[in-house]
């Protein structure tokens, strides 16, 4: 992950940004995620919480939700490689509404 640090200038604190996202996963393996649960990220960002959840997820099982794409478009680009991405198929919509119903 340390290359994929390097970018966030992005209002994310580069400084806690590998622990921040670590700890919210920790938090889910305590609550019962399982790699087979399939995960709603409302606000996705630069995903930073999503670079350990679509590893650990199978496939097609995480969606986010992010206005503004280019924040999503940075954290695909430096945080995973297109062969990661071709694998686990992650979903991603860009509304400002916040509009779940696409993922049904």
């Amino acid at each position: 992950m340390e290359n994929g640090v390097r970018f966030l200038g992005m209002g994310v604190p580069k400084e806690t940004f590998e622990q921040a996202g670590r700890q919210q996963f920790i938090e889910l393996l305590a609550a019962g995620l399982l790699p087979e649960s399939r995960v709603l990220e409302f606000g996705c960002g630069c995903l930073r919480i999503g670079y350990w959840l679509i590893r650990f997820l199978d496939p097609e099982c995480f969606y986010g939700i992010e206005p503004a794409k280019n924040r999503v478009d940075h954290g695909q680009e430096y945080l995973f490689s297109p062969a990661m991405l071709a694998e686990k198929k992650p979903q991603f919509d860009y509304n400002a509404v916040f509009d779940s119903s696409m993922f049904q």
